[in-house]
């Protein structure tokens, strides 16, 4: 008997189930429910009633990860593959209409999904055994791992990132896999919003010439503009108001931070023979006997950081949290 009838023969009896029906399956958790909504997700596929039927095809993979979490009994193929073809769906880097369409419907959370597979909290949130590598193991899930970090770091989340990559085994941990948290795009926008501030002696002299009130003034509003882009990329990407605020101010934070390290080490090095006009020249902060503009130094900051972050939107369709 090939492949095809033996699958068939296992699910003719779905052929007069009505996919309503699919609601009762998984409601007591047993190894027996998990094998009959397994020969019902088969059904479902092996006659092409996936698109057609798309809530039930949802419904019942969603089942089957609810299962493999409360059943202890199950085998551990048949829990990773639940797990597998859950994530699979939560983590899916193409916009399938059908696959937002049910998350919102059914107002479930993808990160709380992804969360619950992957995190034990009754052990503190640590990730479970399952996904931790093994001698002999082959690299599937550590494989697997990366790509949900990395999607982790799309949505902002650098916490649930963090957790996960500190769990990919160190043989196997490759250089960018170390420097996905420092958020590498960040760097590289603000590097280059900072080109067009530093080439001209007129964009050294502006801050001096508007005085302190104006400088912070601009500052402040370039600042409100920068998180105020960052709440809306992130929201487009998460679709979750409850953490968007946080989220959008920790990399607005990250990234005043880094612009205003590379401002003050550039405005040390450079102001000195950038600023030219002997009044301005005046304004200068003596930092151990060296010039130093302060009014720079906080323009600059706001300013590279604002370009840097339009331009990483020109630049490529991705969140400025990506990994490169």
């Amino acid at each position: 008997m090939s492949t095809y009838e033996t699958i068939q023969k296992r699910v003719s009896k779905c052929h007069e189930r009505h996919p309503a029906d699919i609601a009762k399956f998984g409601d007591t958790v047993t190894t027996d429910s998990f094998g009959k909504l397994k020969d019902y997700v088969e059904y479902l596929e092996l006659y092409n009633l996936k698109d057609t039927l798309p809530e039930s095809w949802f419904n019942a993979k969603r089942k089957l990860k609810k299962i493999a979490l409360e059943n202890n009994t199950l085998d551990t193929a048949d829990k990773e593959e639940a797990f597998y073809d859950w994530l699979k769906i939560c983590v899916n880097p193409q916009k399938e209409i059908n696959y937002d369409f049910y998350f919102e419907k059914h107002r479930i959370n993808k990160e709380d999904e992804v969360e619950e597979i992957l995190f034990d909290k009754d052990k503190g949130g640590q990730l479970r055994g399952i996904f931790l590598m093994k001698e002999g193991d082959s690299q599937d899930w550590q494989i697997r791992l990366r790509t949900i970090a990395d999607w982790f770091l799309k949505r902002y989340d650098f916490k649930n990132a963090k957790k996960i990559l500190k769990n990919i085994d160190s043989k196997h941990k490759t250089v960018f896999d170390r420097i996905k948290l420092f958020s590498p795009r960040l760097w590289g926008a603000i590097s280059i919003g900072f080109l067009p501030l530093i080439v001209g002696q007129e964009t050294w002299e502006l801050p001096l010439k508007l005085g302190w009130n104006l400088v912070s003034g601009l500052s402040i509003l370039f600042l409100l503009i920068i998180f105020w882009y960052l709440r809306i990329e992130c929201f487009n990407v998460t679709r979750d108001k409850t953490t968007v605020q946080k989220r959008a101010m920790s990399v607005c934070l990250r990234g005043f931070g880094i612009s205003l390290i590379f401002s003050t080490f550039i405005v040390y090095v450079m102001g000195e023979y950038s600023v030219i006009t002997s009044d301005l020249k005046k304004k200068a902060f003596d930092f151990f006997g060296t010039p130093l503009y302060l009014e720079n130094i906080i323009f600059f900051t706001s300013a590279a950081l604002l370009i840097g972050i339009f331009i990483q939107v020109f630049w490529e369709e991705k969140t400025i949290t990506e990994p490169l």
